[in-house]
Formats: C-alpha cells, sequence, structure tokens
C-alpha cells in the first residue's frame, strides 16, 4: 500500500512539473521541439539511482530539511550539473528515525533550467564521522619498511629516547609524502644499551587531528654519521666566497718596483675596503703574474675558515711615478711674498703658509704634502723660512724650502 502511494506522488509530480513546462513554453511562442533539443537531459547526468547524505552532529531532522546537503551532495558526485537549475523535492513519508533509514528524492529542472527529465532518487543518510574516517589514509600505506636507521652525530651517548627530532628527520627523508606534524613518536630505549644492543623500538601514530589511521611499530638503529659526510655538511654551512666577493677586475697601484707577490697586501686592503663583511685573517691571497703589468689573483678560505671555494680576480698594475716637489716648486719661485699675521703673532700659522702656496701654486695638491718649521742652527724657529715635505702615500717627492715676509697689522697701518 506505502508502495503504491509513493509511485502516485512522484507521477502526480512529474506530471505536474511537464505540464508547466509545457505552457511556459507555448505560453513564450517558443517551437517546444527546439527547446527540448537544446536542454540536457537530467538520466544523461545523473547517472546513480542512490545518492548518500551526510548526516552531521546525529541531528534528528527530517530529511526534507537536508535540502542543502542533497544539492551538495549532487555537486559533488556530479561536477557538471548546474544546481541552481533544478528543484528538489523531498519525500519523507517513508522516514522513521531508528527503523526506515532511507528516503525519496526528486530532481528535476527549473522553469527557466537547463535540463529536461525528472530523476527519482533513493537516498541514505551516513554519519560524519564514518565519512571522515574513509578519507583518512592508513600510516601502513606510507610507511612500508619496519625497519629505520638514524644518524647518530659526534658519537654523542644519548639515549635514543632523546633523538626524537632526528626520527622525524628520518621518516620525512625516507618518506616525503608523510605529513610528520600529523604523526606523534613514541620511544621505547628499555632494551638500548650502549655498546652492546644498538637497536630500541619506536611506535607512529596519528595525532588526535592528523589525517591518518593505523599504528606502525619500527625497529630502529643507529648510524654513525661518516667522517665524508660531516665533512660535507660542515662544507655546506661554509659561506661561499663568491658571493661575497663580486668583482673579477682590479686594478692596483705601487710606488716602487716590487715583486708582483708583495702586491698582496695591497689586494688585501682593496678587499678589506670593497667588501667590509669579508674576514681577512680567514682567506689566503695568491698573487700569480701573467706580465710585468697584470695577471690573476686567487683567494680562497684557510682551512679553518668559514669560507668555501675559490675567487679568481684579475688585476692590472697602474704605475705611479711620483714628481718631485722641486719641480713644482721652483727654484725662482720659492718667495710666497707677504703673509699677515695676526696681533699677538711673530710667526704665520702653517695653514697660512698652506693657503700661500696653494695660490700661487694651484696645481698643487695640498693633500700630499706637509708643511713644516723651519729652525736656526741655534734651536729657534726661523720667522722667513719653511719646509715643504712630500707625504709617504701622496704623489709627490722630496722636499722643497719656501720663504715670505711676515708682516704685522702694525706695519701694514704704517
Amino acid at each position: 500500500m506505502k508502495k503504491t502511494f509513493l509511485l502516485l506522488v512522484l507521477a502526480l509530480s512529474t506530471t505536474a512539473q511537464t505540464c508547466d513546462f509545457l505552457d511556459g513554453s507555448i505560453g513564450n511562442n517558443y517551437p517546444i521541439s527546439k527547446v527540448k533539443r537544446h536542454k540536457q537531459n537530467l538520466a544523461d547526468i545523473i547517472t546513480n539511482r542512490n545518492l548518500e547524505i551526510i548526516k552531521k552532529n546525529n541531528k534528528s531532522l527530517r530529511p526534507s530539511m537536508y535540502k542543502n546537503e542533497i544539492e551538495n551532495s549532487l555537486k559533488k558526485r556530479y561536477p557538471t550539473l548546474n544546481t541552481d537549475h533544478i528543484n528538489i523535492f523531498v519525500i519523507d513519508l517513508s522516514y522513521i528515525e531508528g527503523i526506515f533509514s532511507d528516503f525519496y528524492v526528486q530532481i528535476s529542472s527549473t522553469s527557466s533550467g537547463n535540463y529536461t527529465g525528472v530523476i527519482n532518487l533513493t537516498c541514505m543518510f551516513k554519519q560524519e564521522e564514518q565519512e571522515a574516517k574513509r578519507q583518512k589514509q592508513n600510516l601502513a600505506d606510507i610507511i612500508t619498511s619496519s625497519n629505520l636507521e638514524i644518524i647518530k652525530a659526534d658519537n654523542e651517548s644519548t639515549r635514543p629516547s632523546t633523538y626524537k627530532n632526528e626520527i622525524r628527520n628520518s621518516l620525512k627523508r625516507k618518506y616525503p609524502a608523510l605529513n610528520t606534524d600529523h604523526i606523534e613518536i613514541f620511544v621505547s630505549d628499555l632494551r638500548y644499551i650502549e655498546g652492546i644492543s644498538s637497536d630500541f623500538y619506536v611506535q607512529i601514530s596519528s595525532t588526535s587531528s592528523g589525517n591518518y589511521t593505523g599504528v606502525i611499530n619500527l625497529t630502529c638503529m643507529f648510524k654513525q654519521e661518516e667522517q665524508e659526510e660531516q665533512e660535507a655538511k660542515k662544507q655546506k654551512q661554509k659561506q661561499k666566497l663568491s658571493d661575497i666577493i663580486t668583482s673579477k677586475n682590479i686594478k692596483i697601484t705601487n710606488n716602487e718596483s716590487a715583486r708582483p707577490s708583495a702586491y698582496a697586501i695591497e689586494i688585501k686592503n682593496f678587499l678589506k675596503r670593497k667588501f667590509p663583511a669579508l674576514n681577512m685573517d680567514d682567506i689566503e691571497v695568491k698573487v700569480e703574474p701573467t706580465s710585468n703589468s697584470c695577471g690573476i689573483v686567487r683567494i680562497y678560505g684557510t682551512s679553518s675558515s668559514n669560507y668555501r671555494g675559490e675567487v679568481q680576480i684579475n688585476y692590472t698594475i697602474e704605475q705611479l711615478y711620483k714628481q718631485n716637489l722641486q719641480d713644482t716648486i721652483r727654484e725662482e719661485d720659492k718667495d710666497l711674498g707677504i703673509i699677515k699675521l695676526g696681533n699677538g703673532y711673530s710667526i704665520p700659522l702653517l695653514d697660512q703658509i698652506k693657503d700661500k702656496l696653494k695660490r700661487k701654486f694651484p696645481a698643487l695638491d695640498l693633500n700630499d704634502i706637509e708643511v713644516k718649521r723651519f729652525f736656526n742652527d741655534n734651536g729657534t724657529i726661523n720667522s722667513r723660512l719653511a719646509w715643504i715635505y712630500a707625504t709617504s702615500s701622496g704623489k709627490y717627492t722630496g722636499k722643497a724650502l719656501v720663504g715670505y715676509d711676515p708682516w704685522t697689522s702694525a706695519a701694514f697701518s704704517r
């Protein structure tokens, strides 16, 4: 009787919607055959007549209140279905909580939708917890070996239970697909005896919020890090010299005729100025001349340094010819003339002499000279003479004697 009643309801609903569609099409003066030809039959999309609906939090609600969940299930199962173009009619007369868990749903096109036909589905509730559990991955599908080697660095004598990070890293290296943030590691080191029994047991399980199921028991063993691996690790931690020294060419000057190997100091000074972050005590500089005016500089880290690799720089030598001061301050020009003295002074200030020199010899570089007093034989300062010396790092050589006529303000007033 119940089944006959349900079939009658479905038939009436189908007939009503078909009539509505025909009336609407005719009323809008559209050829019925043309409309049907462009619309897709729902039966070509919804191919399965059974549908599972997720029931959240064990709520005791009538199926007719789960239209959104039905729509979401249809969308998930049939991605090409446009759910904005369908009507969902739920028949829950046969549904009795705890006795009859299935109910019926009728899917049809909206009046303006792009579909034709009517689909009758048998639906059943499915608990959300079961769906979540079904989507979790079994740890046994990822961790396929029951043995694991743990690198024990620097020969440290430590209990295995303190090596959780190393175990996690070993698992990550061996099984890249494993999300180690979603696992818990329990280490049992009761069997471990330093130097006698080197293996121990580890249990891997999912965290409470993790995406895994199941439990994995592993037999672990320490593996001493090979000397080569330790050296490679140290080298990797060292900074690459080419990341610091980026210049490929350098010009150096030398005031004397020195051997090319003597340029190493000047090259180091250049590197120190150009790259302040470079530790000069951690590098070695080797000069390889290819001619008298150029060559190659090889720079590499010392054995105990924090640098790795080698940098090669091309160098060229700029010959610097120093000019004799007496060629600039000539004999006939050594008289600077009158220098006005300040009140209370019997000799001019050194800066006053420099100022006179600059006015008389505009090409003279005052940064490369030094003015000094001329002392008489009795040790007193000569008030009319001064020495001009070349600085050691300047462009001049030698020295020159200049004279001047000091005048007080009183003398000018006469």
